[in-house]
């Protein structure tokens, strides 16, 4: 029995928050490591004072990381390489194979076998192809309950 999908987008909004959450997770100790020397720096001053300038300078060193990380993956999810990515879809998904049916007349059809890893949360599967590339799928697409179930149960099934 296919699992057959409601029409939806997937919009810049989402693309740049799965990003900016992605590339958060990976730079975290960078933003810390940046953090701990501005306090020390902090700590330092009140026993030796440095210049305003120095403190200005390292205090302002997370948030500018913090920006050109937002930065980053801003740029990326408005690149206009990403066209099809935002168009409307249908899925269908069987015991073999995920099948994507864009508006605009496209179809991509996936094994399941080719999805090396599932991140599944409250909102959403991210189903990956490659370490980069991944298959946005919401949860409130699904028809029924029972689909999702179903849906996991095939994904389960795919690494036996």
């Amino acid at each position: 029995m296919v699992i057959r999908t409601k029409e939806f987008t997937f919009t810049k909004q989402q693309y740049f928050g799965i990003l900016f959450r992605n590339i958060l997770s990976k730079s975290w100790w960078a933003i810390g490591f940046l953090i701990v020397i501005f306090i020390y720096q902090l700590y330092k001053t009140e026993q030796h004072p440095a210049p305003v300038m120095v403190n200005l300078i390292l205090g302002a060193l997370p948030v500018i990381f913090f920006s050109y990380l937002a930065l980053r993956a801003w740029l990326h999810a408005t690149a206009k390489k990403n066209r099809l990515f935002y168009a409307e879809r249908v899925f269908e998904i069987d015991n073999q194979s995920l099948t994507i049916y864009f508006k605009n007349g496209t179809v991509n059809k996936i094994l399941i076998t080719d999805i090396v890893r599932v991140i599944k949360n409250l909102k959403y599967y991210r189903l990956f192809l490659s370490k980069k590339q991944f298959i946005f799928l919401p949860l409130d697409v699904f028809q029924r309950v029972d689909d999702i179930n179903r849906f996991d149960a095939i994904l389960k099934a795919r690494r036996k």
